[in-house]
């Protein structure tokens, strides 16, 4: 009953008030050769807070060259959430990537997954520590794709506490694990030719060397994605279900049942892998895609739903606020 709430968004989000304000906010950080950098950010604080002691959550993006408010094509996920959770009460911090905000002077770098997503998201938990009017008991980290996938590893390296992770549609099981089936579904979505059956194989040939025989001197061009050793190398050893095992954090997982990228497989190990933690949520949303929003198909989204504009689900924002404001 509750999900045909879905129907309503639109309507929702049309007529809510604007209870919130805006600020721009700096994020330092460090570019390749050590160089000291900057990144735009928008902090949106609530009108309807004013006791000097609100809640806040921090956005972290997934991969890719991505702005503070996560846009793909006309959809803005994380404006989205923002100005929700703005409305319930709740201060939002987001920052643009250093890959798109720097993106000539990277044009040529690949970023480790350290110095793309997690360095940057410490040095933001550590600026909101020294927020006016923030409550320092209730920050919170919010990661989407990606950036969940590496949030267990954000709040082991903060220096400083956070509450507790919102992991947004998160993938639990390593790259290496999950490229093939997402290829294997984008391409037979118009029936497979023989073109893509052998870019199939190419590509599970290119997996296979990864998880039985990569080393530090294997050719990119042998690599799946043409990405280099040492990034495949980080992925295989990177374990993120056992790093969240390990954290025993109030921990909210949300995931698209109509997501094609992150399936439910994911949801299941994240699941398992945090059945001892009485203070773990999941929650999966029918209809919903990858970006938490409305899919137009009814089983299983494709990439067409990227291209439509689209608004994050206010269920998926009800949950995310509840869970903040339970947790402070």
């Amino acid at each position: 009953m509750r999900y045909t709430l879905l129907l309503l968004w639109s309507i929702l989000y049309t007529l809510t008030a604007q209870n919130y304000i805006q600020k721009d906010i700096t994020i330092p950080c460090t570019l390749p050769n050590k160089i000291a950098g900057s990144l735009q950010g928008k902090l949106m604080l609530p009108t309807s807070n004013t006791n000097g002691s609100i809640p806040l959550i921090i956005l972290i993006q997934g991969s890719g060259a991505t702005d503070s408010n996560e846009t793909i094509g006309s959809n803005k996920p994380f404006k989205d959430i923002a100005i929700g959770l703005a409305n319930k009460g709740i201060a939002t911090l987001r920052y643009n990537k250093k890959n798109y905000q720097y993106n000539r002077e990277l044009s040529d770098v690949l970023l480790s997954p350290d110095a793309e997503i997690v360095d940057d998201a410490i040095t933001a938990i550590q600026v909101a520590h020294t927020l006016d009017n923030i409550d320092k008991n209730a920050i919170f980290v919010a990661g989407h794709s990606l950036g969940g996938y590496l949030l267990p590893k954000i709040v082991k390296n903060s220096d400083m506490p956070v509450a507790g992770m919102v992991l947004l549609a998160a993938p639990a099981r390593s790259l290496e694990n999950t490229l093939l089936e997402q290829n294997t579904y984008i391409l037979s979505l118009d029936g497979l030719v023989k073109e893509e059956e052998l870019q199939l194989k190419i590509l599970e040939k290119q997996l296979q060397k990864v998880k039985k025989r990569l080393n530090p001197n294997t050719p990119n061009t042998e690599l799946p994605l043409g990405l280099p050793a040492e990034y495949w190398l980080y992925m295989k050893k990177y374990k993120a279900t056992k790093g969240i095992r390990k954290l025993k954090k109030p921990t909210l997982v949300i995931q698209a049942e109509n997501d094609y990228q992150v399936t439910m497989k994911d949801f299941n190990t994240w699941k398992k892998a945090l059945k001892r933690n009485k203070k773990a949520k999941l929650i999966s949303y029918p209809g919903l895609f990858h970006l938490l929003m409305p899919s137009q198909n009814p089983t299983k989204a494709t990439p067409k739903d990227y291209s439509r504009a689209n608004k994050v689900s206010p269920l998926v924002i009800e949950d995310i606020a509840k869970f903040i404001l339970e947790n402070k």
